[in-house]
């Protein structure tokens, strides 16, 4: 087919020659109008852009250009739209936009609404109404380029007051098929991007058949895929409808000659496979794409294609492929400063650099890019794809969570893929706050839906949650049953990184069930896997490394707090003291330290501690009750604390850290110290209390009292001046008074 076209365009090209002679030979107003005459509607609809080329280079070489017959100009802008060369279009109108008149500003307004440049579009439009004896015709072509760029910027009251502006003039008016197709072409845009879809498929259609009446093959084939577009849109797709019009359009590309056309369909082909989870099927309809792509257009269609095929390939964990095809859709965009594709884009990158292990970069690209100022809320797909990437790295690596107030675009909720990864995000972004319940209604919703779009990606992502969710409350029977549903959606996905997360939940059940021996063996069959996620494959090498009795590389916050929340997530341990000497891990493994006093102590007085941690010199006087100046004492607290982790492997994650202080990891093992026998809460409170401040919940949890008998001893306590009462916002916590008044009853 590609080859066909090939030769066809070779045989066109010889029927322009007679064009490029004549521009050469012309050099007066006169002769320029007689080219207008006879070639101008030719021109307009070129599909080839060398003779656009040479007329261009011949009127730029003219002094007297810019004082021929304007519409000479307005057909070469529509022209470098024909043959698929925005750039073109762009020097043409770069070089003529001293020209004063609707015949040059309205083509170039929508040759920049069509190139993905909004702003340009607004802004030419906008100077060309000042313009003076505009018609009626051209005012409403000029507004409703205007309304367009508002709806496709997301600000759909901006497009919606454009568009009851000049409703009296969308009534029936007198103008040739074409221009009249370019209207109804343009108010179906606004109505797609303000999500309404029938609308817009109703408005494509009358524009198609304006468009056959002026036999505009090109425009015909746009506005036939647009209206597929426009059914494979909103909360009920038809995707038989669409296919069917996607059908019709290859044809009257293949029969026409158009590889435009032919690209966009293999473009969106793809796009709908990768949103189903088909990447094979994507990577091949995405790279016809490509190839059908006329060579010189760098434009959005181009950036949008490469794009999507830097994300097909980091669905299925080839990051190398990832990288290459992400470096070129970055480099295309940053030659076009266009605002409203920025944002996504620079989401990709931070994608890429995530990927690479570079995670401080990654989230320095998404907060320098406004992602997580977006109070003013969610317009545009490219803000919501940001958004969901930086909730998702924030759930994983950031101590203090976002706050999820953004208000969504309620149009932004028909795009399934989109708005169900973003559900997924937030569920992640309230499992790691401990906010369960709303992480529950998150995965719930992104399954669900994700199931009835037919979104196998979306539908495993929420399936995933839930399964973290069960393991994280020890529901390990429900994980289980879950697993198999899970097992054969990464089976219908094919080679991704979601075969590890099938590996990863088989070893968290084995370790929750006392199996120990068998997740050692699947973390070790794990480690073998090529496709894994950078954060996988981390978490991965920490729990090995504990495994062995190593202690892991957690130098930097960030990769503590990844570690402890994949942790939790999966195997969820607890520490229990059943004595001073013995120790009981998630409830199966048993560790005695009878023949090891000394990390008894050590461990029994982190235990008891507030926040669970010490200094080393405390440590050393207050446990082991030797002199600072002890030859080697740091050296022996090191090593206590490499026996410790050794004899602990069962918690997964590291029991200790070992920084400015020495602190159990509670971020990854929960810790229940239980109540020591014969000690009286009051004092224990007054104890806990003069490490650190802590709320009545936090109390109430460490010494396993009801939250209301808590409440009555720190009232009591603090009638007493024993402790003070400190508000923080909305929140109250306690901590030791400095006088430490008697002790109440």
């Amino acid at each position: 087919m590609l080859h066909a076209m090939n030769a066809s365009r070779t045989k066109q090209t010889k029927k322009w020659d007679q064009l490029v002679k004549l521009a050469r030979s012309s050099h007066s107003k006169k002769a320029w109008d007689l080219i207008l005459d006879t070639w101008g509607e030719r021109l307009a609809h070129c599909s080839l852009s060398r003779p656009l080329e040479e007329v261009f280079g011949q009127l730029a070489r003219d002094p007297q250009s810019l004082n021929y017959n304007p519409a000479i100009w307005g057909c070469l802008l529509r022209g470098s739209l024909s043959a698929w060369n925005p750039q073109l279009g762009l020097e043409i109108h770069n070089f003529s936009k001293r020209i004063h008149s609707p015949q040059v500003s309205i083509p170039a307004a929508q040759l920049y609404l069509e190139s993905g440049r909004s702003d340009l579009a607004r802004e030419t439009a906008t100077r060309a109404l000042r313009l003076k004896n505009l018609s009626q015709l051209d005012q409403l072509q000029l507004s409703l380029i205007i309304a367009v760029s508002h709806a496709e910027e997301g600000r759909g009251d901006k497009a919606m007051r454009q568009l009851q502006a000049i409703q009296a003039d969308l009534g029936p008016f007198s103008a040739p098929e074409e221009t009249y197709g370019d209207v109804t072409c343009n108010l179906g845009r606004i109505h797609f991007f303000l999500g309404n879809y029938s609308e817009a498929a109703r408005h494509y259609a009358s524009a198609t058949a304006q468009y056959r009446e002026a036999r505009n093959w090109e425009a015909v084939a746009k506005t036939i895929f647009n209206t597929a577009i426009c059914h494979l849109s909103g909360e009920n797709p038809n995707r038989q409808e669409a296919f069917t019009f996607m059908a019709e359009c290859r044809r009257i590309a293949e029969s026409e000659d158009l590889p435009g056309p032919l690209a966009h369909c293999e473009a969106s082909l793809g796009v709908d496979a990768f949103e189903r989870g088909n990447y094979t099927i994507a990577r091949e309809h995405l790279r016809r794409a490509l190839a059908f792509l006329p060579g010189r257009d760098f434009g959005y269609c181009r950036l949008r294609i490469i794009s999507t095929l830097a994300d097909t390939y980091l669905a299925v964990g080839r990051v190398d492929l990832a990288t290459k095809f992400g470096l070129e859709a970055l480099d295309i965009a940053a030659k076009d400063p266009g605002v409203r594709r920025h944002m996504r884009h620079l989401a990709l990158k931070a994608e890429l650099f995530w990927e690479s292990g570079d995670v401080e970069e990654s989230q320095s690209v998404l907060i320098n890019a406004g992602v997580p100022h977006t109070s003013h809320g969610v317009s545009t797909i490219d803000e919501i794809t940001a958004l969901s990437r930086y909730y998702l790295q924030s759930s994983l690596v950031n101590t203090d969570l976002p706050i999820a107030k953004s208000q969504l675009k309620p149009t932004l909720a028909r795009n399934k893929h989109f708005y169900l990864e973003y559900i997924y995000a937030l569920g992640e972004l309230a499992l790691a706050g401990g906010d369960l319940r709303e992480a529950q209604v998150h995965f719930n919703t992104c399954y669900a839906q994700g199931l009835a779009h037919g979104l196998a990606p979306q539908t495993a992502n929420g399936l995933f949650g839930q399964i973290k969710l069960a393991l994280h409350e020890h529901r390990c029977k429900e994980a289980e049953s879950r697993l198999t549903e899970f097992r054969m959606l990464t089976q219908h996905l094919g080679q991704t990184p979601r075969n590890a997360h099938v590996m990863m939940i088989e070893a968290a059940i084995a370790y929750q069930t006392g199996q120990f021996a068998q997740c050692r063996k699947l973390l070790r069959a794990m480690q073998k896997l090529s496709r894994i996620h950078f954060a996988d494959r981390f978490a991965l090498g920490a729990w090995e490394a504990t495994l062995n009795g190593h202690a892991p590389r957690l130098q930097l916050l960030w990769q503590q707090n990844l570690l402890a929340r994949y942790t939790r997530a999966f195997f969820a341990p607890y520490l229990e003291r059943l004595d001073d000497r013995n120790f009981l891990v998630s409830g199966h493994y048993e560790v005695s330290l009878e023949r090891h006093s000394s990390l008894a102590d050590m461990l029994d007085y982190l235990l008891n501690k507030s926040n669970f941690c010490a200094s080393s010199a405390e440590i050393q006087t207050k446990v082991w009750r030797q002199s600072l100046g002890s030859q080697g004492w740091q050296q022996k607290i090191r090593n206590s604390i490499m026996r410790l982790r050794d004899l602990f492997p069962y918690t997964v994650a590291p029991l200790m850290i070992h920084g400015d202080q020495i602190s159990l990891f509670a971020e990854a093992i929960s810790l229940r110290p239980g109540r020591r026998q014969g000690v009286v809460p009051a004092s224990e409170i007054v104890r806990l209390l003069d490490d650190a401040p802590m709320s009545s919940n936090e109390l109430a949890k460490r010494l396993e009292l009801s939250p209301a008998t808590t409440k009555r001893i720190l009232k009591k306590l603090v009638s007493a001046h024993s402790i003070a009462a400190i508000k923080h916002g909305r929140s109250v916590y306690y901590k030791s008074s400095p006088d430490h008044g008697s002790m109440p009853p």
